[in-house]
């Protein structure tokens, strides 16, 4: 037993010295993904792999020859160490690799080009020589007519969409040629916070803002690598615009560093793609870029294709748009919401609390938790199932909680204890139920109540409704709280449009805010105040 080990020891030492005496090669012609059939369209680009491996003692020359018949030729740039050698009827390349000792490999890729007027049955030879023996392999493949068209061009852009998504399929919601640019001013702050510079490409190639589905008609049936480029240029001017970027650009900047790159930016997205041989094949290009520096407004897409031996350009006239304009403002305006807010909470809530007095403070309280019960409650409980029910319609439905009966509680209170700040009390009792009991402590919602509070509390002011005025009629007052929680929606969604990220049609934002916000509403408000009415006969005051 002992011997046999030892034996098997000195086998697994000598093995990797072990050497062969000629290198090992492995062609393919036309070399295909998954194999395939050895025929090629006259006039096509087909690539030729070629590998050679060795296990030799010590390091070894090995002479590779490739002998091309007549009709096939090599087309594009051959790498350094490639010798084209007429032959015969036809082209010999040949190159001397250097394989090291031990087990080594090198392997290339050669593009190959038939000419139109070839037909039938050819093949390739292809042999590695080394110092104790050489291997040698024939590739027969048969030459097809090509179809009509292939004699002018191998290949061309049939037609380009956009947008799409990534898998290249149009949604039929999207209107065409047209690209919504996303507010990068977050990521731009978190960027330079994360010391990641003002701009993090890596992150930007990741999320793409657009997507283009460019469709190539290949009548040749070439395969070969393509190189794509897109530019975005000023319709008016002919400008071209910064912004775009591609997926080799944080190498780059890592290498070179951002002020060198800056320098010499390109102002383009860049890809390589692999054409596959099929008569129509559709190229996905994601469109990568800083879209803070893209303006809005008409642009043209230009792209430009290239291959061997065959270059096209098209331009696409699109309309980029940029639906967050105005949330810097929304922005300010919430801030200073929630600073007005606290502020007169800190000068005013005493006063407040002391007009109130204890039956008063407990009918505030009362009144927020019961809107908590009735509106928060169901609407966290059930709104995963309605999503799954209604999609985003669900918004919709749960709004006849949060419009109607918000609006009825809100104006029925307020109709007991016309105060100003009553309001606010009633909406920050709400939320803060809601964050203690689900969570929901974020900033986005106190902004939101801070917003929704502090128009509510001018409107109700100016309308007669909080001082000894002239007071709005009932219905009056529907409408103006219809309109009010119009600019109070709308200023809330895009809030959470700018910190969650989240993307919507202009359609359904209209939808939301007039449904939500004027007609859910006003609904809720002339219905509360004829519920504070009959409260105010109630309590008797």
């Amino acid at each position: 037993m002992m011997k046999r080990l030892i034996f098997l020891c000195w086998l697994l030492v000598l093995l990797p010295n072990v050497a062969s005496a000629a290198p090992h090669l492995e062609a393919f012609f036309p070399y295909r993904l998954g194999g395939g059939e050895k025929a090629v369209a006259a006039g096509s680009t087909n690539p030729l792999y070629v590998s050679v491996a060795g296990g030799f003692a010590e390091a070894q020359e090995v002479v590779l020859a490739v002998d091309l018949p007549h009709g096939v030729r090599p087309v594009g740039a051959l790498e350094d160490g490639w010798r084209t050698d007429e032959a015969g009827s036809g082209q010999r390349l040949t190159r001397v690799l250097t394989l090291a000792a031990g087990y080594d490999n090198w392997f290339d890729l050669l593009n190959l080009q038939t000419d139109q007027a070839v037909e039938g049955e050819l093949q390739l030879i292809v042999a590695a020589s080394g110092r104790d023996g050489a291997s040698q392999m024939s590739l027969p493949f048969r030459v097809q007519p090509a179809q009509d068209g292939a004699a002018r061009v191998p290949w061309r852009i049939k037609s380009v969409a956009v947008p799409v998504d990534y898998r290249g399929e149009r949604d039929d919601r999207q209107a065409d040629q047209v690209v919504y640019l996303r507010d990068m001013r977050l990521e731009a702050l978190r960027s330079r916070i994360t010391g990641k510079g003002e701009v993090d490409w890596a992150a930007l190639d990741r999320h793409p803002f657009a997507h283009v589905a460019v469709v190539i008609a290949n009548p040749a049936g070439s395969q070969e690598l393509v190189r794509i480029k897109a530019e975005l240029y000023d319709r008016a001017t002919g400008e071209l615009l910064p912004g775009l970027g591609s997926v080799a650009r944080q190498p780059l900047e890592e290498q070179l560093g951002a002020d060198a790159l800056a320098q010499q930016e390109e102002k383009a997205a860049r890809a390589l793609f692999g054409l596959n041989g099929d008569p129509e094949q559709t190229l996905v290009l994601p469109l990568s870029g800083d879209t803070g520096r893209l303006p809005a407004g008409p642009v043209v897409l230009r792209l430009t294709l290239s291959g061997t031996g065959a270059e096209q350009i098209i331009e696409t006239p699109l309309q980029l748009v940029s639906r967050r304009q105005g949330t810097a403002a929304i922005l300010g305006g919430a801030l200073a919401a929630l600073v007005a807010l606290a502020a007169f909470l800190t000068l005013r809530g005493a006063r407040l609390f002391d007009q109130l007095g204890a039956r008063g403070v407990i009918t505030v309280a009362l009144f927020g938790a019961v809107s908590f019960g009735a509106i928060t409650v169901p609407t966290t409980l059930a709104g995963d199932l309605l999503h799954v029910l209604l999609g985003p319609f669900s918004a919709l439905a749960s709004g006849l909680l949060s419009g109607v009966l918000l609006y009825l509680f809100l104006l029925a209170l307020h109709r007991l204890y016309p105060l100003p700040g009553v309001v606010s009390l009633m909406l920050l009792l709400k939320w803060l139920l809601a964050a203690l009991v689900f969570g929901r402590l974020s900033l986005v919602g106190l902004g939101c109540v801070a917003v929704h509070a502090v128009l509510l509390e001018l409107l109700l002011w100016a309308g007669g409704c909080s001082r000894a005025a002239r007071r709005l009629p009932d219905w009056g007052v529907a409408l103006a709280c219809g309109l009010l929680d119009m600019a109070v929606t709308y200023a809330n969604l895009e809030m959470m449009i700018f910190f969650y990220r989240l993307y919507y049609a202009d359609w359904y934002i209209a939808l939301y805010v007039l449904s939500n916000g004027l007609l859910y509403s006003s609904l809720g408000a002339w219905l509360g105040g004829r519920v504070g009415e009959k409260l105010v006969r109630v309590t008797g005051e």
